[in-house]
């Protein structure tokens, strides 16, 4: 299994505020709305734009069923690592973008994948077994919770992965699509 190695650990720990503050920068550059920008479910630190404390490029809030859904976004300590197997595999031109590069890029991806939850939850636009499977998360067994939580999570990523590359986010690199499009 891999492990983010530990001096890209390090850097993220000491550079926590620069890097938090230049991803918020870039979130808003964008296009994100200021509202998006950090995660504040689950008693998450809403401040931060950029987290130490994952390692999978970003994430989004996550929908709960019979609850508003508020889209949030954020951005991970693998943006530091040119060498994220998940991202390399996935997308061969990760690895020599530059930061900024695959920040946006995982910025447009969360971004996408946010809306297609807030647009399934909040517009009542989820096929019917998405919503079904929204349910079967609180009230199914642990075999069907954890099936229902696959269902929703490959809706969200693999629509974001194929909405990305027509993102209505702006300023987004030559590269960052790259990577998106791979």
């Amino acid at each position: 299994m891999y492990k983010i190695p530990e001096e890209i650990i390090r850097e993220a720990t000491a550079n926590h505020t620069r890097l938090n503050i230049e991803v918020r920068q870039m979130m808003i550059e964008m296009g994100v709305p200021v509202e998006m920008v950090g995660i504040s479910q689950f008693g998450r630190n809403k401040s931060e734009a950029f987290s130490v404390s994952t390692a999978v490029g970003g994430t989004h809030s996550v929908p709960v069923h019979g609850q508003i859904y508020i889209p949030e976004i954020n951005v991970d300590l693998a943006v530091l690592d040119p060498n994220f197997p998940h991202m390399v595999l996935n997308s061969p031109s990760w690895s020599s973008a530059d930061f900024r590069d695959r920040v946006q890029a995982v910025i447009v991806h969360e971004f996408e994948e946010a809306m297609i939850h807030d647009r399934g939850v909040n517009d009542d636009e989820y096929p019917e077994a998405v919503s079904n499977a929204l349910l079967q998360i609180q009230s199914g067994n642990f075999e069907e919770s954890v099936m229902a939580q696959l269902l929703v999570h490959d809706y969200g990523h693999y629509g974001a992965i194929r909405n990305a590359v027509q993102t209505k986010l702006r300023n987004v690199s030559g590269n960052a699509r790259r990577i998106l499009e791979q």
